[in-house]
């Protein structure tokens, strides 16, 4: 599904994460949303009414760009066809989660690489996985696939110093282009989209704790550059500022931060409309995945017995000052970031306890990284 004009490809939603900023950005939960999540549209987009979460975009976008096509100009066409997808992506989580989102920011993987780049490059700390799904002990550390011969994300934990022999966790500097790789990697991972969501959200926990320990938060110069650079590659609601958005996050470190993954129970080769063949999917359990929210999001009234969540969309009850974002990462354009890494160096050995991967059915809770700081660059291990 999707559109492909002139190879930028399917306008598919690669990533989702919806994040709860409590008041005064001391304290933060998030959620990633498993692209293959199967859910029903809270309407129609381009005739289809049921789909993969991530679907909702990229068909809101093709019957935006079908019913106006030759009626705007270009620049006006695929302008209004994006805000089409936002909305139905916005509408899809609100319908799935039950809460109301704010706020909106979008970022291709091209934006993703620069990012990198402006960061020097991102530190992560790469746990060998077991054994698992046909392929040997390790085999994450690369995104290589013997039964196929492809390698999709062109990542390869080796070449930027890890340490065959010592094995074990270990900390990388990745340069931008293998930083985006590592984000990217998929098919060599325990649980395929649930280990990538987890090397994403790892990524998140390191930009915020290099954003709090190199001062940018606190230096106004510092920030300007950054969110200069970020505005080129940034998409957001008219009324979301970058820069309030980034000082009110100064007070926020790992240990304040906490991800999940919605639960999930997968499901091999069900037929999905508008797509040709069977699908691997997941199936998910909505009035679950309500109250799991709304207790993330709303603990004071989740404990107090506030009221179930329903399979609706409803607006959260959220303190002053509190903001729920909806994150979407678009697909790269075809343009080939530049291959240059930087000094491909091997960190300190990690010490910390590799992060839980339990629970991905929808009777459980979602694979979830604890996010506690690891000596020396506050970021979990993973897969």
């Amino acid at each position: 599904n999707g559109v492909n004009h002139e190879g930028v490809g399917s306008q598919d939603t690669n990533t989702l994460i919806l994040v709860h900023i409590f008041a005064g950005g001391k304290k933060a939960v998030g959620f990633s949303i498993s692209r293959d999540d199967l859910v029903t549209y809270p309407q129609a987009y381009d005739g289809q009414t049921e789909g993969k979460i991530d679907g909702a975009y990229a068909y809101a976008y093709v019957q935006y760009v079908s019913e106006h096509f030759g009626k705007e100009d270009s620049k006006d066409l695929y302008l209004h066809a994006n805000q089409a997808g936002q909305a139905a992506t916005i509408a899809t989580v609100q319908s799935v989660t039950g809460q109301h989102i704010d706020h909106f920011v979008e970022m291709n993987l091209e934006g993703f690489y620069y990012l990198a780049a402006a960061f020097n490059g991102i530190e992560v700390c790469i746990l060998p996985a077991p054994a698992q799904g046909g392929f040997s002990a390790g085999a994450n550390l690369t995104d290589f696939v013997p039964a196929t011969g492809t390698n999709n994300s062109g990542f390869n934990a080796f070449k930027d110093g890890y340490n065959a022999k010592q094995g074990g966790p270990q900390y990388l500097h990745l340069g931008a282009a293998q930083s985006l790789a590592y984000v990217r990697a998929r098919d060599t991972l325990p649980g395929v989209d649930l280990g990538r969501t987890k090397r994403q959200q790892a990524v998140i926990d390191y930009v915020i704790y290099e954003l709090k320990h190199e001062g940018v938060l606190t230096d106004i110069s510092k920030l300007n550059t950054l969110l200069g650079s970020a505005d080129q590659y940034l998409i957001t609601d008219s009324g979301f500022n970058l820069f309030d958005f980034a000082t009110d996050m100064s007070a926020l470190s790992g240990q304040h931060l906490s991800f999940q993954t919605l639960p999930y129970t997968p499901e091999n080769d069900v037929t999905v409309p508008g797509y040709p063949s069977p699908q691997d999917v997941n199936i998910i359990n909505v009035p679950y995945i309500q109250s799991l929210v709304k207790t993330a999001f709303e603990p004071a009234q989740s404990a107090a017995g506030a009221s179930t969540a329903t399979s609706t969309a409803t607006s959260g009850t959220q303190s002053p000052g509190d903001q729920v974002v909806g994150a979407k990462a678009a697909t790269a354009p075809s343009t080939t970031a530049p291959s240059t890494t930087g000094p491909s160096t091997t960190g300190p050995t990690a010490t910390a306890t590799p992060s839980s991967s339990s629970g991905t059915g929808s009777s459980g809770t979602g694979g979830t990284v604890t996010v506690s700081p690891n000596a020396p660059y506050g970021v979990p291990c993973v897969y």
